[in-house]
């Protein structure tokens, strides 16, 4: 009964203006995400095209001369570093715009559920605090991916540890809003994800539903205005979820 009684007053608590702030932020950083993802995405097929070209036309016989194989080595050399910057850029951009716009949404969150104003200890102490904690998990996303991709990469194996790394980062920094310290915050979190697994595994569940539901019924019309209202559905959905968890949180922590 618990449940449905914090299920009810997270819908409850987006009857309130101050959403809108919230569901600004929120689709601004997705939208800058998305188009961070989408140049990134876009250079790196294009440095792929050109590795695909490179494998074509090089050729190695006996009559090669040395100086065709360096230059061969070193454009091949520098094609994939070119990847490589690319993907260090995306996630250097990631991490600063996922900080920024998540560390205003978390506590403006935060001081709606406890119907402070927006800005109540919004200050430096806070944003260090949690860019910190971010830098752990982005930390330990780029670990596992570097153990992923050394030892055989998968893209289901990729699919099952992002839906993991979001299990535990949302409900991580749900408890640090509460508590504003990083490592208590991050081991207390983990700890709770643990303990009250048969609690959240639910109510991530029900997200997942309905951002599916949503995401079908966009795509079920070929119109950019519908798919334009069905992406602000799916961050208003975003936004009600956190307001879900955090209240989820501050019950059982």
């Amino acid at each position: 009964m618990k449940i449905l009684k914090l299920f009810l007053e997270s819908w409850r608590l987006l009857n309130n203006k101050k959403i809108l702030a919230v569901l600004g932020i929120e689709f601004l950083f997705f939208s800058l995400m998305a188009v961070n993802a989408m140049v990134s995405v876009n250079f790196i097929a294009d440095t792929v095209n050109e590795l695909k070209l490179f494998g074509q036309e090089f050729v190695v016989d006996e009559d090669s001369d040395h100086n065709y194989l360096y230059g061969s080595l070193l454009l091949l050399s520098g094609l994939i570093n070119k990847i490589f910057k690319v993907i260090i850029i995306f996630a250097v951009i990631s991490f600063f715009l996922f900080g920024f716009f998540y560390g205003i949404v978390w506590k403006w969150s935060a001081n709606i559920i406890n119907k402070r104003n927006l800005l109540k200890d919004y200050n430096a102490r806070y944003f260090f605090n949690f860019y910190l904690l971010t830098l752990i998990w982005f930390l330990i996303f780029a670990s596992v991916f570097y153990l992923l991709y050394n030892y055989g990469f998968s893209y289901g194996i990729f699919g099952v540890i992002l839906i993991f790394l979001f299990y535990f980062v949302w409900i991580n920094l749900s408890y640090f809003v509460l508590d504003n310290k990083v490592i208590n915050s991050f081991l207390k979190g983990i700890k709770l994800s643990f303990e009250k697994f048969y609690i959240f595994i639910p109510s991530f569940l029900i997200f997942g539903v309905l951002l599916t539901a949503f995401s079908y019924l966009s795509g079920i019309f070929n119109n950019d205005f519908v798919s334009l209202i069905g992406s602000l559905f799916g961050v208003f959905i975003f936004v009600w979820f956190r307001i879900f968890l955090m209240l989820i949180v501050k019950e059982f922590s």
